[in-house]
């Protein structure tokens, strides 16, 4: 892995890590966790991306290495390691990644601070890279990183099942044996989960008849930690614009576009003005993927998108593109006059006991298609306020119509998913495309499920009444972000018929 690609990698080196063993016994004095300085960590348009370090002992006095990379203080994806050593005649830490390059850094005299240079393996360079310099870090980091559960005195990791903890927060709480007996099988799923079977999860809740059953956190989580649910998001802008269209009857999803964004009408050209709100809600625009080349961005988030020629002609063919999303964000606030957080707040959050949350903001605007942090708690009251057909309590939050009409399938994403608005359909008819699927796979039970970047997921399975959320940073591997669905489908779903 070419280090210009590794701007925050987080090194983590433990006797319980892996795969990078050396033929020599080494003394131990860098041991410890560290982080690179924010003056040499590199840049990325987004944010920083910090190196972290970890240094422990392995058998034989030798240290062993596996690392990964850190985005906005979580991480992102693995680093492979495959040598490591460290001198202690000349305080030197060599590391050695699977494409070649090589971390060479000097432990200076007070133990606090690693100064090195990157090399590329590539033949004919001879020159550092880069320079990273790491100075010590928090221990926790390490469970932050890389253990799903902290492993006891004798060094295993043991599940035991515990009730969720009940709170004030609208949510009534169960043991999950009392609906299901085969309490050898969930141990045994748990213990698959720790040991990363099923990637990265960092939470994982169970809504069984409408109450939760199983809250389990992993990596240092727990229930206070909002996470970025990413494009889940996409489906709590479509539960708020059923309620909006409940209270301005007028509107009507076949409306053109741009009806709602006068003072944009002199771009409803070339195909543009045969647009409508319903093509937004089913991916179907026709607005280009990617940034059309040589495009230059523009101060105004919505001008910018509206600005662009159309890639497909409106309502023909599924294209799954962020910009329908930020789209209806703007449709919404022009409607009600109103921005798309502050109707979410008003409509359904305030009402359901959800307070701790942060949107993502643009030029000014809401972002509807992604980066909405929430709790995994009020994430599984909003697969239950579906489950319920928009109910919450006494009150109907969402129209009943909404929820039917927006959670059935509209149009084929593929052989494997339909498409609703904003969710994601699963039957028996779609394909299973995990290897050595169960027979169960296409067993006849429905599932509406919303759907974000790195393994976030509201699951709802209406005929068993159940709800299953996860959270996850399964980002730079889409097999194991998928993974979450085939562990409902195979394994969650058996523990309840």
């Amino acid at each position: 892995m070419k280090y210009r690609f590794l701007a925050g990698i987080c090194i983590v080196c433990s006797s319980l890590f892996w795969g990078c063993s050396q033929p020599e016994p080494q003394t131990t004095s860098i041991e410890g966790i560290w982080v690179c300085t924010l003056e040499t960590a590199l840049d990325y348009p987004e944010s920083k991306r910090i190196t972290a370090l970890l240094i422990g002992e392995g058998n034989g006095g030798i240290i062993e290495a596996r690392g990964c990379i850190m985005w906005d203080g979580s991480y992102l994806y693995p680093w492979n390691l495959e040598q490591a050593s460290f001198s202690d005649s000349t305080q030197t830490l060599t590391l050695v990644d699977e494409d070649g390059d090589r971390y060479e850094g000097i432990l200076e005299s007070d133990q606090h601070t690693i100064r090195g240079y990157f090399w590329s393996g590539d033949p004919g360079q001879n020159k550092p890279i880069d320079t990273v310099d790491f100075i010590r870090a928090d221990p926790q980091l390490a469970q932050t990183l890389f253990y799903p559960r902290l492993p006891g005195p004798n060094g295993h990791t043991a599940y035991t099942y515990k009730s969720p903890e009940a709170l004030e927060d609208g949510l009534e709480v169960a043991n999950i044996n009392t609906f299901t007996g085969d309490s050898l099988a969930l141990y045994a799923l748990l213990s698959n989960i720790i040991s990363q079977d099923y990637g990265r999860l960092e939470s994982l809740l169970v809504m069984k008849d409408s109450q939760l059953v199983l809250e389990e956190y992993f990596y240092g989580y727990d229930k206070s930690h909002l996470h970025n649910i990413h494009s889940c998001t996409k489906s709590i802008a479509s539960l708020v614009l059923g309620i909006v269209m409940e209270h301005y009857e007028d509107v009507e999803l076949s409306l053109p576009l741009f009806d709602f964004f006068p003072e944009y009408d002199h771009l409803a050209i070339n195909g543009k003005e045969l647009i409508s709100v319903e093509h937004l809600l089913c991916m179907t625009a026709g607005f280009p993927v990617d940034d059309t080349p040589g495009w230059v961005d523009l101060d105004d988030q919505l001008l910018n998108i509206l600005s662009r020629p159309l890639a497909e002609v409106p309502g023909e063919i599924f294209q799954y593109n962020n910009n329908n999303s930020i789209l209806l964000g703007g449709v919404l606030q022009n409607i009600t006059g109103e921005p798309a957080d502050q109707l979410v707040k008003k409509y359904l959050f305030d009402l359901m006991g959800i307070s701790s949350y942060q949107w993502a903001y643009v030029d000014g605007l809401p972002q509807c298609h992604s980066d909405l942090q929430m709790l995994p708690r009020d994430m599984a009251k909003i697969g239950q306020l579906v489950l319920n057909d928009g109910r919450w309590g006494d009150l109907q939050l969402v129209p009943k119509e909404w929820i039917q009409e927006s959670t059935r399938p509209h149009l084929a994403e593929s052989e494997y998913f339909d498409y609703g608005y904003h969710w994601w359909l699963r039957s028996a008819s779609n394909k299973a495309w995990w290897d050595k699927p169960e027979i169960r796979s296409n067993a006849g039970h429905e599932m509406v499920i919303a759907l974000g970047f790195g393994g976030q997921y509201i699951m709802i399975i209406r005929d068993l009444n159940l709800v299953v959320v996860t959270t996850a940073s399964d980002y730079s591997n889409g097999h194991m972000a998928r993974s979450k669905i085939p562990l409902v489908i195979e394994k969650f779903i058996p523990l309840f018929e």
